[in-house]
């Protein structure tokens, strides 16, 4: 196996423990989203106007909350995707298969690879 190829691996175990990392704070942030979207359903439920219910200052911050782990999980996610990818290539894989294994199309995989 070629140098590059050793650093790409290491480079994709380094991508993967960010990932789970990501997954982790995620985790965290996913429990608070439960109890805040729990709370928000239970005021809409009890007649409370979406507009108050929102305004409270413990649920203000619901949806910004689920678009920053969303965006945490994406980007990560894609990182995770790039560096096995390339990974991959250096050891020799298909595109095919990296798409195969990876469950993509072969034009995603193209694209990744692109400089």
């Amino acid at each position: 196996m070629t140098e590059d190829a050793i650093a790409l691996r290491k480079d994709a175990s380094a991508a993967l423990g960010g990932l789970l990392n990501t997954i982790e704070a995620n985790h965290l942030d996913e429990k608070e989203l439960v109890a805040r979207v729990v709370a928000l359903q239970q005021l809409l439920d009890q007649g409370t106007p979406v507009t108050t219910a929102l305004s409270s200052e413990s649920l203000a911050d619901t949806l910004p909350l689920l678009s920053r782990i969303l965006r945490r999980s994406m980007s990560a996610s894609a990182t995770a995707r790039r560096a096995l990818v390339l990974a991959m290539r250096a050891e020799g894989v298909s595109i095919l298969a990296i798409a195969r294994a990876l469950g993509v199309s072969r034009q995603r995989i193209s694209n990744i690879l692109r400089p």
